[in-house]
């Protein structure tokens, strides 16, 4: 049951993520400064 509860937690978050990448694809990746690079997997390319 453990078990069944952890995968279910682990699709809900790649879900999540995979919304917000699809989110930010949508906005455009200079339109949203990337704030938080490990989400996305993309690191930036300008540091302010």
């Amino acid at each position: 049951m453990r078990n069944f509860r952890q995968a279910k937690r682990q699709r809900e978050e790649t879900r999540k993520k995979r919304q917000l990448e699809k989110q930010q694809r949508k906005l455009g990746r200079a339109a949203q400064p990337a704030s938080t690079p490990d989400e996305t997997g993309i690191e930036p390319k300008v540091t302010p």
